[in-house]
């Protein structure tokens, strides 16, 4: 056999090389996609629980207010651990590239031994960091969301009973 490859090899390779630059490509925007949307969802669902706290629960039932400390905590690690997975992902695409160029160029890279890349399982972590944070920041401000609703619907409930027991019909009530 000799050393020389078959243009078909030559072939299958440029279409391997092809379909794998396709594919890093729909990753990276995928990744991207994903960095955005947990920033705005995260910011998204801080600012609305502000808003349901003016508008819908001025006064919290306090046995509520630890699903909103924990959502608003679990909120901000999303947010604060989705940046740092941006930034250690630019970490990650230079070792990358700096492996790469060991791999085709290991006469010059001496120094440059080991072959993992702690910037890449770094940013990895981080972002099921994140997802997980969001997910509890969301279920923890539904929860409060629900309980506050909950005890403003019977509060309205009492107090048209008590009207009505009364005999004072609600208009007039509310205007005295």
């Amino acid at each position: 056999m000799s050393g020389k490859r078959e243009k078909t090899d030559d072939v299958n390779y440029q279409v391997y090389v092809y379909e794998r630059k396709s594919l890093v490509e729909g990753e990276k925007t995928t990744a991207d996609h994903f960095d955005n949307n947990i920033l705005t969802l995260a910011a998204g669902a801080l600012g609305i629980s502000l808003v349901f706290l003016e508008k819908i629960a001025p006064e919290p039932n306090p046995k509520t207010l630890i699903y909103l400390y924990l959502a608003w905590a679990s909120l901000v690690s999303s947010l604060l651990t989705i940046l740092s997975s941006q930034l250690t992902g630019q970490y990650a695409y230079r070792r990358a590239r700096d492996l790469l160029e060991d791999e085709f160029f290991p006469e010059e890279n001496k120094d440059n031994c080991k072959k993992g890349n702690l910037w890449g399982r770094t940013t990895q972590i981080l972002n099921w960091a994140s997802i997980v944070a969001f997910i509890v920041g969301v279920t923890a401000l539904a929860l409060f969301s629900i309980q506050n609703v909950r005890c403003s619907l019977i509060d309205k409930k009492s107090k048209s009973t008590i009207t009505a027991t009364i005999g004072i019909p609600n208009e007039q009530q509310t205007t005295k």
